[in-house]
């Protein structure tokens, strides 16, 4: 399975480096298990670059509306070879497009997950965040790995909550599993 996986992503990554220029969407059937196990339905991610789709010019990934009749994601490309970079943790791919690859994927599964306030961008984060180091480990994270990456996710998450306050719940709880990585 890793060599397969390996293969694909030496392919994938060639193929966002050295056809950068080229406007190409790309699916990954890894990728979409790993949603629809999140959706609790089948469920597809389409990776498109930022210059083929005018939205992910601002935007890492989103799911159009209603979100209850859609069938699939889209994420940036680069944000997809990170989420795909967790599994042999590739070095050449930085930790941060490794930790937004993960969070941007579990977000948009819960985004397509036909359940209360899946439209709501707060509930939404909250409902992914509960479960990055699930995602993380559906992704392939060794514990080392793991260890690293769950600190900077929780990072991120409060930055970006910050930043953005539609994406904070104040009311959201952080589980008490996440304590190892947070130092408490």
């Amino acid at each position: 399975m890793r060599k397969k996986l390996l293969f694909f992503f030496v392919t994938i990554l060639s193929a966002v480096i050295f056809v950068g220029s080229v406007q190409a969407e790309f699916q990954v059937p890894f990728l979409d298990q790993v949603a629809s196990a999140f959706a609790s339905r089948p469920v597809s991610i389409k990776c498109r670059s930022g210059k083929e789709d005018g939205i992910l010019f601002w935007s890492d990934g989103y799911v159009l509306k209603p979100t209850s009749e859609q069938k699939f994601s889209v994420m940036r490309d680069d944000v997809c070879v990170g989420a795909l970079a967790i599994d042999l943790d590739v070095p050449e791919i930085d930790d941060f497009y490794k930790i937004l690859g993960a969070a941007v994927l579990v977000h948009e599964a819960y985004h397509l997950k036909r359940t209360r306030y899946n439209e709501n961008e707060a509930w939404t984060e909250c409902r992914a965040m509960r479960h990055y180091d699930i995602v993380l480990y559906k992704l392939g994270a060794e514990p080392e790995t793991m260890n690293r990456l769950m600190p900077l996710m929780m990072l991120n998450y409060y930055i970006h909550g910050t930043i953005f306050s539609r994406y904070m719940l104040k009311s959201c709880k952080i589980p008490a599993r996440y304590d190892k990585w947070l130092g408490k």
